[in-house]
């Protein structure tokens, strides 16, 4: 059942441009994470270190009630990695971490994260090396269904020390027409190569 839940977590889950912790369809959580350096809130965990807890609170109605819950760290490679039945090895599936609901569907519970994060795949690490942080992937706390199987939240863990992506490179142009400018704006020819590699310079905004 665990594996069958971490292959789904990964396929599924974990997004490979950033991206603030939401409910992953079709659920309808509604969940905060915290730390000793991050107030609660549901999008990610700053200074996140080995061995320490991460607070988990969701509201009442995010889940089904008296359910258990499977708490799963991935790395950000099982975004990309292929095929996708290799995800399983992009997860440390030596700390899951398990809950179970309350009467009204609510969830309180803490997840300690890895003292060394410890998956298959020999490159997947947490924190992220920084090729992989250029690359946009981050390490992830992902919510699982114990039942169904199916990922219901997450969020980004942002570990102390991990570092910053390249600084991105973005050109803009202006043209008037009509009364009216239009501004476009691209990336440098060559600077974001698809895929991206540890060497890119991509930008990104938010949708």
């Amino acid at each position: 059942m665990i594996f069958g839940a971490l292959g789904l977590v990964c396929g599924i889950a974990i997004q490979v441009a950033p991206a603030g912790a939401t409910p992953i369809p079709p659920s309808t959580s509604a969940c905060d994470y915290s730390n000793a350096a991050t107030p609660s809130n549901p999008n990610a965990v700053l200074g996140v270190k080995p061995s320490s807890k991460i607070t988990i609170s969701c509201a009442a109605g995010s889940f089904p009630a008296n359910s258990s819950i499977l708490l799963v760290e991935a790395s950000g490679l099982a975004a990309i990695v292929s095929p996708a039945s290799a995800n399983l090895g992009e997860v440390d599936a030596t700390a899951i971490g398990s809950a179970t609901t309350g009467a009204h569907g609510s969830l309180s519970t803490t997840f300690t994260v890895p003292a060394a994060f410890k998956a298959t795949d020999p490159k997947a690490v947490c924190p992220p090396t920084k090729p992989q942080i250029n690359a946009g992937l981050t390490c992830e706390l992902v919510l699982v269904s114990g039942k169904t199987l199916a990922p219901l939240n997450e969020a980004q863990l942002m570990y102390v020390g991990q570092g910053q992506p390249n600084k991105p490179t973005l050109q803009a142009t202006a043209r008037l027409h009509n009364g009216r400018t239009t501004i476009t704006v691209s990336q440098v020819r060559g600077a974001c190569p698809t895929p991206p590699t540890g060497k890119s310079r991509c930008w990104w905004a938010p949708r």
